[in-house]
């Protein structure tokens, strides 16, 4: 039988073939069939909706900008069921995680039928929360950013796991707490610890949403045990709805409870029970009370059966009665208060995720496929949010699809990776708090050598390198330029890897890129490992380049040289980044060599954090240092750090700046430090650098120092 190609689907991007029969199969699999399209979600009733874009780069008014997704706000405590997995297992998983991922229970599979399926899902946190465009919350219930006005505005919640007994799902109408402050009972269950605060910033948030008109997306999960209806997928995206209503309620402690109602009133939503009738809406005009507290002068609305009561925060009339106070068992609340019906008046997104690109085919596309599908897209087949894993492709998450699309990928030059204006103090960069540079000539370099003391002023031979590059080096046969270039070209099987909670629905990612070659190096991200045996000859040729930079660098201090057995690999785009954190492995040797190729990067460090000691040894507790020292490293640099006190006392950010860089690091893994047998066995044998490694020697462009420019 032959293929059945997709209307929008170019031949040769799809790795698994759209075969009638395995058509078919995902249908049963996933009921597209009877998935709406992800144009069709609840049309805004509003006259004034945007027009639909392509590029989630822009946003319309009052949205959040997807360039500013990682800028997030999330409470912290629907991680609720989250929360389960944090003392789940959190070694690493192997390629293809994202179709290994470990399902929890589905807590509503004994609930009726919906009425249809969402018009998007995802099998895992990453992928909703990467994908969304109003939901950036990896760990919490609500998510809130800045307007373009300076508001904090609140733009999308989950409810999963964790809902509480006066939490309300209806057709148009959801109940819930605003999430924050809840922590583990004896019982194992998520209670608040304490009352929340008055200001609390997700229901300022809230509030401002309420009142701004603003556009919220909602989501569910499968651990919600109050939702009506079966739920197909672990996430579900429900659609558009707006706040209506916020209030200072009270359960074992006081919190703050919103009201939302779809924007769409007419449409029967997916989430409908099936074998119940459904009637749209239109504005209501009975409303619920609002009365004014004769004590503080607030209006509250009258929402429960029991009758009217303050409920404004700090009144001393706050939840009582006739002087007593309102019992919390049996409240309900009133049929009227619940069949509100509001007509929105604000605008509703183009979007609710990045749409994906038609014009994939259409020629290279790497600067503007990053602007638009940074890491999370839609599937054109099913509709799961799946996240970006791979480097050079997008993958499908949902196991019954599979679909994969290559990325036909435009090789850039330097000039074209790297930002064509960086600030001049970034470049110049900065040393401080007892930091000493010296500049000496090693080879065709410039070499800056930066002292570090810790923070009682002791050095602890603790020293870092930044050996700087230039066009002539660069430019050489088999220089940074080609290597960059090549880099490019050949499918190095870059990933994302788990940072955490591996092969969990909450299992989190990188934002950059990695591959390992040599000795399995575990630190901040674990990593599957090759063998060098296996590496590339660009990998090799980058090795021995890092391995001077190591030797030379040890020489000039005097100390002794073990030569690097590991090499990992990062892609980064642009915006991605590597926080503060140390390479201190126990089995990781005193010296660290990296080489940077394409955009540049801001590099900095500081003085970690000293925790308070005990008896003799007691030390006062301290903040993680300023910044001490920051270097920009630009294409064909080095850097080495050594020394080894050198990650106990300092920690290290990395800071892209271009469209796309490429960094290489070297270490020297001890693997006589490595307790499991096997493991060290594996390390030592990946380690072992093949004799065809030896024609990619490099002595540091040496010749360039003489002032003879032959190339060596």
């Amino acid at each position: 039988m032959a293929p059945h190609i997709l209307p929008w689907v170019h031949p040769g991007l799809v790795k698994v073939s759209i075969s009638e029969s395995i058509s078919h199969a995902i249908k049963e699999c996933d009921k597209i069939e009877s998935r709406p399209p992800q144009s069709s979600l609840t049309p805004p009733p509003e006259p004034h909706s945007l027009p639909q874009k392509r590029a989630a780069a822009k946003s319309s008014k009052g949205q959040p900008k997807s360039k500013k997704a990682k800028v997030q706000h999330a409470v912290v405590d629907d991680a609720v069921s989250d929360d389960d997995d944090e003392s789940e297992s959190q070694d690493f998983v192997s390629p293809g995680v994202q179709q290994s991922i470990k399902q929890r229970e589905n807590l509503t599979a004994d609930k009726p039928e919906p009425f249809g399926q969402p018009p998007m899902f995802a099998r895992t946190r990453g992928g909703l929360c990467e994908t969304i465009h109003q939901f950036k919350s990896n760990q919490g219930s609500g998510y809130r950013n800045k307007s373009r006005g300076g508001l904090s505005m609140y733009y999308g919640f989950l409810c999963d796991g964790g809902v509480y007994e006066r939490d309300f799902f209806g057709d148009q109408v959801i109940i819930c707490t605003i999430g924050g402050g809840r922590e583990k009972d004896a019982n194992g269950k998520m209670v608040l610890a304490k009352d929340q605060k008055e200001d609390h910033q997700f229901a300022v948030a809230a509030i401002n949403a309420m009142n701004n008109n603003q556009a919220v997306i909602a989501c569910v999960g499968q651990s919600n045990t109050k939702f009506p209806v079966k739920l197909s997928h672990y996430y579900s995206v429900l659609g558009w709805f707006h706040i209506t209503d916020v209030w200072f309620d009270k359960y074992e402690k006081s919190c703050w409870v919103f009201r939302a109602e779809a924007v769409d009133l007419v449409t029967r939503p997916h989430w409908s029970v099936k074998a119940t009738p459904f009637v749209a809406s239109t504005p209501s005009a009975p409303r619920a009370p609002i009365l004014k507290c004769n004590f503080c002068k607030k209006t509250t609305k009258e929402i429960y059966t029991v009758g009217w009561f303050c409920m404004t925060p700090k009144c001393k009339s706050y939840f009582q009665q006739s002087g007593k106070a309102v019992p919390l068992e049996n409240l309900h609340y009133s049929e009227v208060f619940l069949q509100e019906r509001t007509q929105f008046q604000g605008q509703v997104p183009a979007e609710i995720a990045p749409v994906f690109p038609n014009n994939l085919t259409s020629g290279p596309a790497t600067k503007d496929l990053n602007a638009e599908i940074k890491q999370g897209f839609v599937c054109p087949v099913c509709n799961c949010c799946s996240r970006r894993i791979r480097w050079n492709s997008f993958t499908c998450e949902n196991p019954g699809c599979g679909v994969e699309y290559k990325i036909p990928r435009k090789v850039l030059i330097v000039p074209e990776a790297c930002n064509k204006k960086p600030k001049p103090a970034t470049v110049k960069g900065f040393f401080k708090s007892g930091v000493t540079r010296v500049t000496v000539p090693i080879g065709g370099y410039e070499v800056d050598i930066y002292s570090m003391p810790d923070a009682r002023g002791n050095f602890n031979n603790c020293h870092t390198f930044h050996f700087r590059s230039n066009k002539t080096i660069n430019s050489k046969p088999f220089g940074p330029d080609d290597i960059f270039s090549t880099l490019q070209r050949e499918d190095l099987n870059l990933k994302r890897c788990p940072v955490r909670t591996a092969g969990r629905v909450v299992e989190m990612v990188t934002n950059h890129f990695t591959k390992n070659y040599g000795a399995t190096y575990k630190f901040f991200v674990p990593q599957e490992s090759d063998g060098f045996d296996v590496a590339p000859d660009v990998m090799l040729r980058i090795l021995m380049r890092n391995t001077w930079a190591a030797k030379t660098a040890m020489e000039y201090l005097g100390a002794d040289y073990i030569a690097p057995n590991e090499l990992l690999s990062l892609g980064y785009r642009k915006n991605n980044q590597i926080k503060y954190h140390d390479d201190g492995q126990n089995t990781l040797g005193p010296t660290v060599t990296s080489l940077s190729l394409g955009g540049g990067a801001v590099m900095k460090w500081r003085r970690k954090k000293v925790l308070a000691g005990k008896g003799k040894n007691k030390q006062e507790p301290q903040k993680a240092s300023k910044d001490i020292l920051q270097i920009y490293l630009q294409h064909g640099d080095f850097m080495v750090m050594t020394g080894d006190e050198f990650q106990k006392h300092l920690e290290h950010c990395v800071i892209p700046d271009g469209e796309l860089r490429f960094a290489s690091t070297a270490r020297t893994i001890l693997c006589e430090r490595i307790a499991d047998p096997a493991e060290r066995e594996h390390a030592i044998q990946a380690g072992i650098i093949p004799a065809r490694a030896a024609k990619f020697q490099y002595d540091g462009d040496a010749v360039l120092a003489t002032g003879d420019g032959a190339s060596s």
